[in-house]
């Protein structure tokens, strides 16, 4: 689903939690400022008490990302993973990305926010 607006896209947050929630969701905003500040927002719906997160920036290892989204927390609960600026992902590591989320939505151990 598309949102021309964080407004919209936090009711959604809001409605859908906590058990409705999509394993990935991807954030396209021009200014840093304002995606940093909905990140920040959307982090506080999504992110349960005991949770954990992480952030990585787009020269995260592949594998790295994947061990994150795949890992319980020693915690308890959910981790939320953050990877900044993806659009500098290489084509390749897009590719395996996308397929590694349609394969392995559910058996996630966190969100991915991009």
């Amino acid at each position: 689903m598309k949102y021309q607006n964080i407004k919209s896209f936090e009711k959604h947050l809001t409605s859908a939690s906590p058990n409705h929630l999509c394993r990935a969701y991807l954030i396209v905003m021009a200014e840093d400022a304002e995606r940093e500040a909905s990140l920040q927002s959307i982090v506080k719906r999504v992110l349960p008490p005991e949770g954990t997160l992480q952030r990585f920036s787009s020269d995260v290892e592949y594998h790295d990302l994947i061990d994150a989204l795949q890992s319980p927390s020693l915690f308890g609960g959910e981790a939320v993973v953050v990877l900044d600026e993806c659009e500098k992902l290489k084509k390749k590591e897009v590719e395996k990305l996308s397929l590694f989320l349609e394969k392995s939505s559910q058996g996630l151990c966190g969100f991915l926010l991009l």
